[in-house]
C-alpha cells in the first residue's frame, strides 16, 4: 500500500493500491463541449516517456535529471509520463527483481495494461530509459539513456509545431466520472494517418523505491512523479483524420469519459493528450490539463485544484501563490505528524514559507464553511 498523507485532524487522502481504468471508459459525443476562441501561442511541446519501476535502483537518479534539471529548464514545453513496466516494476515478494527488500514492501502495482503494451511494442529493455516524442522509431534507438536526454531535447525543442492540441476535463466527485475533451488543430497541411492518445497520470504518489549507491536504500517515502494510470482510448489511441491529406485549419474534437478508481487521488490526476504519425509513431505535439473542472451537477463549476499552489514542489524560502477564488480567510500548514507549522490570515494570494524546512506538508485554507486542502512539497 502506498502511504497517503494522513493527518489526525484533517484528512482527505486515503491508503490505496493500483487499479486499471479498463472497461469503465466510454466515448462521449464529440460535440459535448465548446472550446473558447484560442488566443494562446502555438508551441511545440515534447513528451518524455520515462520507463522505470520501483525496483529500478537507477530510477531516482534519472528522476533527478528529469525533474530537477530538464523540467525547470524548459518549463511546460516538457510533459512527462512515468511508465512503470518490465521486471523492475514487478510487485514483491514474487517479482524477479525482488531480493533483500523489507518484508511487506513493494506490493503496490503501478503497471498498466497500456503501459505494458508500449513497453513491448517499443522494445524497451533497459531501465530507466525515455522516449522523447518517440523519435527514431523504428530505427531501434527510440529508448534514450539519461546521458543523451538533454542533447536530444535541444535538437528538437525549436521545431515549429504542425498541430496544436487543447485539453479540457470535467470531474464529478459524486460519481467519480471524468469527462475529457480534446481539440486538435492542424496548423499545416499533413499527409498520412494521425492518431490521438489520451492518457491519465497521477502525480506525487508516495511509495517504496530502491536507490542504488554504495549502499542500496529501500525508501518507503519516495515521491513517484506523473505515474501513468492508463489510456482513455486504448494503448495506441484513435485515428482522428478522415482523409490522408488533412488541410491546415482542420479542427478535430475527440471526447472520452472514464470512472476513476476509488484509490486514485483526484487532486493529482492529469490528462495528457498527444497526436502522433501512425507510420513513424513520432509525436507531433502534446498537451496536458493540470487543472480540470470540478462539476457537482447542481449549479456550480469550480477548479478541482481550488487552492492550486504554485510552485509545487516549492523551494526553501519560496513565496507560494494560490490560484483560488478565496482572497481572504485563514491558512494553516501542517506537517505529516499533524503539527501546525504555519498559521496566518490569508490576504491576497501570496504566502511566505521561508520558515518551513524541506519536507511534505498539508495546506489548509478556510473561510466560513468552505475549506480546501492540498499537499505541498518543499525541496
Amino acid at each position: 500500500m502506498k502511504n497517503r498523507l494522513v493527518l489526525l485532524i484533517l484528512i482527505f487522502l486515503a491508503n490505496t493500491c493500483a487499479a486499471q481504468i479498463g472497461r469503465e471508459v466510454t466515448s462521449l459525443s464529440d460535440t459535448g463541449y465548446t472550446f473558447p476562441p484560442d488566443t494562446t501561442p502555438n508551441i511545440y511541446r515534447i513528451l518524455m516517456e520515462e520507463y522505470t519501476g520501483h525496483l529500478c535502483g537507477n530510477g531516482p537518479a534519472a528522476d533527478s535529471i528529469l525533474y530537477n534539471s530538464i523540467v525547470p529548464r524548459y518549463g511546460d514545453t516538457i510533459i512527462t509520463i512515468g511508465v512503470h513496466a518490465g521486471i523492475f516494476a514487478d510487485t514483491c515478494p514474487v517479482g524477479l527483481a525482488c531480493g533483500g527488500n523489507p518484508a511487506g514492501s513493494f506490493t503496490e502495482d503501478f503497471r498498466t495494461l497500456d503501459g505494458d503494451n508500449w513497453n513491448t511494442f517499443f522494445s524497451i529493455t533497459a531501465y530507466p530509459e525515455a522516449m522523447i516524442n518517440r523519435k527514431d522509431y523504428p530505427l531501434g534507438n527510440q529508448g534514450k539513456t539519461t546521458n543523451v536526454w538533454n542533447s536530444q531535447i535541444a535538437n528538437i525543442i525549436q521545431n515549429a509545431p504542425k498541430v496544436k492540441i487543447r485539453v479540457h476535463a470535467e470531474y464529478n466527485p459524486i460519481t467519480r466520472q471524468l469527462n475529457t475533451y480534446s481539440e486538435t488543430n492542424f496548423l499545416a497541411r499533413l499527409s498520412g494517418n494521425y492518431k490521438l492518445n489520451v492518457i491519465l497520470t497521477e502525480d506525487s504518489i508516495i511509495s517504496w523505491q530502491v536507490h542504488n549507491g554504495a549502499v542500496i536504500v529501500y525508501d518507503s517515502t519516495y515521491i513517484h512523479r506523473d505515474v501513468m494510470r492508463g489510456s482513455l482510448n486504448g494503448p495506441f489511441g484513435e485515428q482522428v483524420n478522415v482523409d490522408t491529406a488533412t488541410l491546415a485549419g482542420t479542427l478535430i474534437q475527440k471526447n472520452y469519459s472514464a470512472t476513476l478508481a476509488q484509490e486514485w487521488d483526484v487532486n493529482y490526476i492529469r490528462v495528457v493528450a498527444f497526436l502522433y504519425d501512425d507510420s513513424t509513431k513520432e509525436i507531433l505535439n502534446v498537451a496536458r490539463d493540470n487543472n480540470f473542472m470540478f462539476v457537482t451537477g447542481i449549479d456550480e463549476m469550480v477548479s478541482i485544484n481550488s487552492i492550486g499552489i504554485f510552485p509545487n514542489p516549492a523551494g526553501v524560502s519560496s513565496i507560494l501563490r494560490l490560484n483560488t477564488q478565496l482572497k481572504e480567510g485563514e491558512i494553516i500548514i501542517y506537517d505529516l505528524l499533524g503539527q501546525e507549522r504555519l498559521k496566518q490570515e490569508l490576504k491576497g494570494t501570496e504566502i511566505n514559507i521561508e520558515s518551513l524546512q524541506r519536507g511534505i506538508y498539508i495546506v489548509c485554507v478556510r473561510k466560513a464553511d468552505r475549506e480546501y486542502t492540498q499537499k505541498l512539497i518543499i525541496e
